[in-house]
């Protein structure tokens, strides 16, 4: 692996932000609510757009912010 000062990627460092991943989970835990109320009330919830907003909520979990 070529060492950063290099030019190479330093793969080893988690670039993670606490912000991104809290903001990545309340997308999902707020999706799943409001599929889950949409259920009890008895009507059809909208999961085309359940799964793109899970899924942007996953995004958001992995996402890597580079300084």
């Amino acid at each position: 692996m070529m060492s950063p000062a290099l030019g190479g990627h330093d793969l080893t460092r988690n670039n993670t932000h606490m912000k991104t991943t809290a903001l990545g989970i309340l997308t999902i835990v707020a999706t799943l609510s409001n599929v889950g109320i949409q259920v009890l009330k008895g009507g059809a919830p909208d999961l085309m757009g359940a799964f793109a907003a899970v899924t942007a909520g996953i995004g958001l979990i992995k996402a890597r912010d580079f300084k």
